[in-house]
């Protein structure tokens, strides 16, 4: 709840500057909360955040690499 509230009123301050969350300062990002380090910019950067992603079936390019090819088997076979 409480990473919650916090997200939601940094939303709230980029709405009202017209700002989106990658243009924010560390040190606005700490007047929310100090657990906030520089490591916020790999999760709001696309292609980091999606590399981070490690499950089966995920949005990584690793997951989406593989099920391309998944699909495009099966689909070869139903061509023939």
């Amino acid at each position: 709840r409480e990473a919650h509230a916090i997200v939601g009123s940094i939303v709230r301050h980029c709405v009202e500057k017209h700002l989106s969350l990658n243009e924010l300062t560390l040190n606005i990002y700490r007047k929310y909360s100090l657990k906030f380090t520089n490591d916020v910019y790999n999760v709001l950067n696309v292609r980091a955040s999606l590399a981070l992603k490690k499950s089966s079936g995920s949005t990584s390019p690793k997951e989406v690499d593989r099920a391309i090819r998944v699909w495009k088997k099966r689909l070869a076979k139903t061509t023939r």
